[in-house]
C-alpha cells in the first residue's frame, strides 16, 4: 500500500523530470551570449530528467541528495560564469531554488511528526524548534537575500546605479573595491546564495525538527553562525580596508545577529537529543540522517523567570549585554567623534563589531559564557590604546570603554528558560 510518503516522492521525481525539461527547452527559447552557461543548462536539464526517472523508478535516496546538488549548482552558476544576462540569472536561480526545495522531500525520512512524539526536549521548558521563531528568522533570511541581490546585480553588470540610503558612495565603493575584486565570482552574488539555503533550511520541517531532522537542524545552524560571523568581518573590513560603510551590508548584518538571537538554541537541543541517544546505544550516524521517535520526553521543565502565556524565545536582552552593544556601536563612531587615527582608530574599528556580535550571542541564554569575551577584548584595546600613538582624549576614551567591557560582562544576567542538561553550561 502507498503512502502519502510514497506518493510525494512520485510528484516530485516527475516535477524535476519536467524541471529537467524546462532548462533544456530555455537555450532553445532564448539567446544564450555566454556559450558556458548554455551548456551548463542543457547538462544540468538532462541530468535532472536521468535522476527524476531514477527517484521515480528506483526510489534511491541519493538521487535526492544529486538533485539537489544540482539545485546548487544552478545557483552558482551565473555567478561561475558571469551570466551576461538578468534572464539567466534570474531563470538559473529560480529554478535551483524550486530544486533544492523539492530535493528535502526525497531526502526527508518518513518519520510523521504526529506521530515522533513530544515537541520539547527532556528537561526544556520550551520548544526550540517552534514556528514562530523560525518564521521570522525566514523572513529575515529573505531580507538579506533582497539586500545581496540588489548589490550582486550592480556587480554583474545588471544595474547601472547603486544607491546607498545613508553613505551616498559607500556601498558603490565597498562593492567596487579591491576586496571585492578578488573573489574570482561576485561576492554579493555568493551571499544571495548562502541566503537562499538559510531560509530555505529554515523552513523546512516541522516542529519536532530537532529530533526528527537534526541533519537539517546543524546544516541551517552551521549557515546562521558562520555567514553571521562573515557579515561581521566584511563591516570590520569596511573602514580599515576600504574606508567606507555600506548601508546595504550593514543591514545584511543586523539581520545576520537577529537570525542567531532566533535560531541559536536549535542546535544546542539537536546536539544534546544526539547525546542521549548515543547514550542509549543507537547509532548517532543513522539518528543524525533519519531521525528518532522520541517515546517521551519526561516532565516538562517550569521556566525559571518567564511569565504563563508569555512567549518563549530562548533569548534575553540583559541590562549588561544591552550596555555591551550600544558600547560597540559606540566604538565604531568614536574615530570619528575624537578624530583618531593610526592603530587605536583599528583597534576600535575592529573592536566594536566584535563587541556587537559577542553581546548578541550572548543574549542567546544556551550561549552566555560567550559573554567572557569581552574580558579579553577589553584587555586588547586597553593595552592598544595605551602603547599605540593617539590624542589623550581618543585614548583615554579609549581605556575607559575597556575597562567598563570588562567589568559588565561578569554578570551572569536573567535566564528565563530552562535546558535540560545544558544548564550546567550556561554560567
Amino acid at each position: 500500500m502507498k503512502t502519502d510518503y510514497d506518493r510525494n516522492k512520485k510528484r516530485v521525481a516527475l516535477l524535476s523530470i519536467a524541471i529537467g525539461f524546462w532548462l533544456i527547452a530555455i537555450p532553445l527559447t532564448f539567446e544564450f551570449k555566454s556559450k558556458a552557461l548554455l551548456c551548463s543548462d542543457l547538462l544540468s536539464g538532462v541530468a535532472l530528467i536521468a535522476l527524476g526517472t531514477m527517484s521515480w523508478t528506483f526510489r534511491r535516496i541519493w538521487s535526492g541528495w544529486a538533485i539537489a546538488g544540482v539545485g546548487i549548482w544552478l545557483q552558482l552558476a551565473p555567478l561561475v560564469f558571469w551570466a551576461p544576462s538578468a534572464l539567466n540569472y534570474i531563470n538559473d536561480t529560480l529554478i535551483g531554488i524550486i530544486l533544492i526545495a523539492l530535493s528535502f522531500y526525497l531526502i526527508s525520512s518518513p518519520l510523521s511528526e504526529s506521530e515522533a512524539g513530544p515537541g520539547i526536549p527532556r528537561g526544556w521548558s520550551y520548544n526550540p524548534s517552534s514556528w514562530l521563531p523560525r518564521l521570522i528568522t525566514v523572513g529575515l533570511a529573505m531580507l538579506c537575500w533582497t539586500f545581496s541581490r540588489y548589490l550582486a546585480a550592480y556587480q554583474l553588470g545588471y544595474i547601472g546605479e547603486m544607491w546607498d540610503p545613508i553613505f551616498k558612495n559607500g556601498t558603490l565603493q565597498v562593492i567596487t573595491s579591491k576586496i571585492s575584486h578578488d573573489f574570482p565570482v561576485s561576492d554579493a552574488g555568493l551571499g544571495a546564495f548562502v541566503y537562499t539555503l538559510e531560509f530555505l533550511l529554515g523552513w523546512h520541517g516541522g516542529s519536532r525538527r530537532w529530533h526528527t531532522m537534526p541533519w537539517l537542524v546543524f546544516s541551517f545552524g552551521l549557515l546562521v553562525v558562520p555567514v553571521g560571523l562573515v557579515s561581521i568581518i566584511l563591516i570590520i573590513l569596511q573602514p580599515v580596508a576600504v574606508g567606507a560603510w555600506c548601508s546595504w551590508c550593514l543591514a545584511t548584518a543586523t539581520c545576520m545577529l537577529g537570525m542567531i538571537l532566533l535560531s541559536g538554541s536549535e542546535i544546542i537541543a539537536t546536539i544534546a537529543f544526539l547525546k542521549q541517544a548515543g547514550d542509549q546505544g543507537d547509532s548517532v550516524w543513522k539518528v543524525l540522517w533519519k531521525g528518532k521517535k522520541v517515546d517521551g520526553a519526561g516532565p516538562i521543565a517550569n521556566p525559571k523567570r518567564r511569565k504563563k502565556g508569555e512567549i518563549a524565545w530562548g533569548f534575553y536582552p540583559c541590562w549588561n549585554l544591552v550596555t555591551l552593544l550600544f558600547l560597540g556601536a559606540y566604538l565604531m563612531l568614536s574615530p570619528y567623534l575624537f578624530s583618531s587615527a593610526g592603530g587605536v582608530a583599528t583597534a576600535q574599528y575592529i573592536i566594536g563589531p566584535l563587541m556587537i556580535t559577542f553581546s548578541v550571542v550572548s543574549m542567546v541564554e544556551v550561549y552566555r559564557a560567550a559573554r567572557f569575551a569581552h574580558i579579553l577584548l577589553g584587555a586588547v584595546l586597553i593595552i592598544i590604546s595605551l602603547i599605540a600613538s593617539a590624542s589623550a582624549y581618543a585614548t583615554w576614551n579609549a581605556v575607559l570603554v575597556g575597562l567598563i567591557a570588562s567589568a559588565i560582562s561578569i554578570p551572569r544576567g536573567v535566564v528565563r528558560e530552562r535546558y535540560g542538561s545544558w544548564d550546567r553550561y550556561i554560567v
